[in-house]
Order: structure tokens, then C-alpha cells, then sequence
């Protein structure tokens, strides 16, 4: 007889609102799991230490921390993202979504199981969705502290010249303003990110017309320091495309590096391509980090925060 495997998922949400504020850094995900479940822990472990796509030196897209059930007890209950995988011999699978429980804003995912082999099955088919949850509730938590600090003026800008509503943060200015060509600027000692606007037009969308488009407009407005040099797309390393879908439309995502031509500065960008309604014709909303000798995966994630909750206008 075939063992069936059982998957339900429950979205669940406490309403309680003076729940305390979570602990745990940006990316850091707690896992509670039994001992003896060596196979899965591992297979976890490749899932959210593997590397992020877009990063250079490599950096994982999650930082771990194990804990078993027994460790998994009051301040550690605040933390921020949290997998609890338990046994149960009555239950083959289960797998439950959960909101602020212990903590505001907190996100807690629950897979119960039964035998180590069906734990495995399940996130061998949904480790993607899995990480997708996570990273998807970090880009929430990043929206919510830059909707206290909205620049009004600029967002509206967008909406005006772009028809698209994106929530812009004031330490973001704008610095260049060209008919093709806007440049959003937040620049300190230590980084310098930001993010440029343009459109682009392309009989057939693929790697190799996006870098030749890209870098075309980027050879025109983004100047390095020394004579002839600008900033283009670091091609000798692979470029991570994905896409989502916004109302009934495709946003292609791109990851990858950038470089200074001629000179010797260079970090991790993301482009989210629109479509505009024009034939082959999209708005390309193109951030980067430039952060010698830090990490990049959260200052990209910051970045791509402007972009990730982006509403079309439909008018």
C-alpha cells in the first residue's frame, strides 16, 4: 500500500498587539528541531546556508541557528523567524504559517512529521516556497520602518513620471534628473547605495541583451572617479534571473555584480524590469551597493525593498 502524503497549511495570525518587539538580526532564522533527525537538520542546513545568488564573496542567504526543543524557551521564543519542526507518529505531514505569536512583527513556520523520510519529501518539494516565506517577511519588516520615513514628494514623482507607486525613504535623494536617467542617492563614508531609473527596449529579452542594453545606459550616467571610466556589468560571473508575477504581469528580476571600467571599484546590484504596456518596451528600476569590506546581503535587501512591494497605477 502507498504511504500518502499529507499536506495542509494553516495561515494564522495572533491579534494581540502588545506583543514585544522580536529579537535576532536581519536574514537570522532560529530552528528548533529534535535530536536524531540528523538527515533533515543537514538537508535544512543546506537550504538556508547555501549562497545567496546575487553575492560575491559568497554569503549565505540565512544565518542558522540550531536549537533543540529543550533550549527553545522564553527570549528565545522573540526571535524575528523561527522553524520548529516536530515528531508525531499520528500525523505523516503537517505544515503551518504563523504570524506574532510571541513577538511583533514574527513569522513562525511548523512542520510536523512522522518519519524522518517524509520531512525530507516535503522540503525537498517546497524549499523554495520556505525560503520565499522568510525572505519575503524581512522585505516586510523593511517597509514598515520605511513607511515612517516616506519622502511623499518623491514617491509621487514616480507616480507622475513612471505611473508606478513605490515607497521611497528620505535618506534616498534624488541627485540626477535626465529625461531617461533618475538617480536615487543614499551615500555615507562607509557605503554608497542607491538606485537608478531608465527604460530599455528589447525585441527578444534574454542575458546577453540585457547587459549590452544596461550598459549602454549606465556608460552615459554612472562615472567612476578616473578619466573613462563608468560603471557596467560584471560579466564574469553568472547573472541570477527570476521573476514575479503583478497583476497578470511579469516583473523580471535580475541579480548579479557591477564594476568601475578602468578603475578598480565594483559590488552587487538588483533590476526589476516592468513591462510599461509598449511593445518590448519596460521601466527598469536598477539598485546597488558599493561596500568595501562589508557585507552585502542586507544593504542589497534594503535596496530591493523599494522595489519588492512596487503597485502599477492602473490608469
Amino acid at each position: 500500500m502507498k504511504k500518502i502524503l499529507i499536506l495542509i497549511i494553516f495561515f494564522f495570525s495572533c491579534c494581540e498587539t502588545n506583543l514585544p518587539t522580536v529579537s535576532g538580526n536581519q536574514n537570522e532564522i532560529e530552528i528548533i528541531i529534535p535530536e536524531n533527525c540528523d538527515s533533515v537538520k543537514n538537508f535544512l542546513r543546506e537550504i538556508f546556508s547555501a549562497p545567496a545568488h546575487d553575492l560575491s564573496p559568497f554569503e549565505p542567504i540565512f544565518d542558522v541557528i540550531f536549537l533543540s526543543p529543550q533550549q527553545f524557551r522564553t527570549q528565545k521564543k522573540l526571535h524575528r523567524n523561527i522553524f520548529i519542526l516536530q515528531l508525531d507518529s499520528t500525523r505523516n505531514i503537517l505544515f503551518e504559517k504563523q504570524e506574532n505569536i510571541w513577538a511583533s512583527p514574527q513569522i513562525v513556520l511548523r512542520l510536523t512529521f512522522s518519519k524522518d523520510s517524509f520531512a525530507l519529501n516535503f522540503l525537498k518539494s517546497y524549499a523554495e516556497k520556505i525560503v520565499e516565506i522568510f525572505q519575503e517577511s524581512e522585505f516586510k519588516r523593511l517597509n514598515k520602518v520605511f513607511q515612517q520615513i516616506e519622502d511623499k514628494n518623491a514617491s509621487e514623482f514616480l507616480l507622475k513620471k513612471f505611473h508606478f507607486i513605490s515607497l521611497i525613504p528620505k535618506k534616498y535623494q534624488k541627485t540626477k534628473d535626465s529625461l531617461n536617467f533618475i538617480w536615487f542617492l543614499n551615500e555615507n563614508s562607509e557605503k554608497n547605495m542607491g538606485f537608478f531609473i531608465y527604460s530599455l527596449n528589447f525585441l527578444q529579452l534574454s542575458e546577453k541583451t540585457f547587459v549590452y542594453r544596461r550598459d549602454s545606459v549606465l556608460k552615459r550616467n554612472v562615472f567612476g572617479n578616473l578619466p573613462h571610466s563608468f560603471m557596467k556589468t560584471e560579466t564574469r560571473f553568472p547573472l541570477y534571473f527570476s521573476e514575479k508575477k503583478l497583476k497578470n504581469k511579469k516583473i523580471y528580476i535580475v541579480k548579479g555584480l557591477w564594476k568601475i571600467e578602468n578603475d578598480f571599484m565594483g559590488g552587487v546590484f538588483v533590476s526589476y524590469l516592468l513591462s510599461c504596456g509598449k511593445s518590448n518596451s519596460y521601466v527598469v528600476l536598477d539598485g546597488y551597493v558599493y561596500a568595501p569590506n562589508q557585507k552585502k546581503r542586507s544593504l542589497l535587501q534594503e535596496v530591493e525593498s523599494l522595489f519588492y512591494f512596487i503597485s502599477v497605477n492602473s490608469e
